[in-house]
């Protein structure tokens, strides 16, 4: 075997979908009764993405989750985080070696405790209401849906989807969403379960009235969640070439975690305020990389990177994202 090692030489580019196909396929074929999970390792960016939508959406339709670990700097980040959060999986940065087993022990320990696997929550909006786009939640079906992946024993996730209402008249009842939350029971053994919600509102002029449905808590964990979509955007905007997005969509963010702070005096926004003003400060160094020639004629495109030194700083600050908008605490 080590021979073998030795002999293997690294040529072309990273054929991620193949290999991520082949993986899929393994698993379809030896699907156990318990805990069935896909790991993707990667350190590169791989020859086209233009088939992985669609092999994403199979994976995600079987009930299947990908934990995805990048190696090194020349991974495709955002690919890589964005096929994690499309199939309820984890994405991992993994800066050095010795650090795979940790993130093999860690998602071992909580396969052993899952109670329910595969969790989809699906959303319906009410007359007038308006979801507003986060990373991780698409449309199926007419509904909209965001994959939640496997829960374990004690774990408690939040999900922060923020929403429009258009105006209703005084006294009258906002019907925001109707949600179903799927599920595999693991503890009965009673297969696939369903739990619905309606949420709805009732509607006032009175400003003292409305001011006192706030709930702080919720407001300051909206906050954080709005601040970690804002990061994880940024960072797909700079990594395309788009600074001026990038710093925009920050600065919004900083907008309303600033007026968080103003009005909750909550310590841990402030700690937010400081990491969007550092993750712009990191994001202004990104530069686009000459692309090399891949296997045929066309070169392959290049996601930006910043300098050696402040790269990995960026991608855990985006792992620290994912795993806030997953609702993670």
């Amino acid at each position: 075997v080590e021979r073998a090692i030795d002999q293997l030489v690294p040529r072309g580019t990273t054929d991620l979908y193949d290999g991520l196909a082949a993986g899929f396929n393994q698993v379809l074929a030896q699907r156990v009764a318990g805990v069935n999970r896909i790991v993707l390792l990667s350190d590169g960016v791989p020859n086209t993405s233009a088939q992985l939508p669609a092999l994403i959406a199979q994976i995600r339709t079987s009930g299947l989750s990908v934990t995805s670990l990048g190696l090194g700097i020349d991974y495709d980040t955002t690919l890589m985080t964005q096929i994690a959060r499309d199939t309820g999986g984890r994405f991992h940065y993994i800066a050095a070696p010795d650090e795979v087993a940790k993130v093999f022990d860690d998602e071992l320990g909580k396969m052993s405790t899952v109670i329910g696997r595969n969790l989809v929550v699906s959303l319906t909006p009410g007359p007038g209401v308006t979801v507003h786009p986060i990373p991780g939640l698409v449309a199926n079906g007419g509904r909209l849906q965001l994959q939640v992946g496997d829960l374990a024993a004690g774990e408690t996730r939040d999900l922060m989807v923020p929403i429009a209402v258009a105006a209703r008249r005084d006294g009258s009842t906002a019907e925001l969403i109707d949600a179903t939350l799927r599920f595999e029971d693991v503890i009965g053994g009673s297969g696939m379960l369903e739990r619905e919600a309606y949420v709805g509102v009732p509607v006032s002029s009175d400003a003292a009235t409305v001011a006192a449905g706030v709930v702080p808590e919720l407001e300051v964990a909206r906050v954080r969640a709005l601040a970690a979509a804002a990061i994880v955007e940024a960072m797909a905007a700079a990594r395309r070439g788009d600074q001026p997005a990038a710093k925009k969509r920050l600065a919004e963010a900083a907008a309303a975690v600033r007026a968080a702070i103003a009005r909750y005096h909550d310590a841990g926004l402030s700690q937010v305020l400081d990491e969007l003003d550092e993750v712009g400060k990191q994001l202004a160094q990104v530069q686009l990389q000459t692309a090399p020639p891949g296997q045929g004629a066309e070169p392959v495109p290049q996601p930006g990177i910043a300098p050696a030194a402040v790269e990995p700083v960026l991608r855990r600050a985006e792992e620290r994202a994912g795993r806030t908008l997953s609702g993670e605490r």
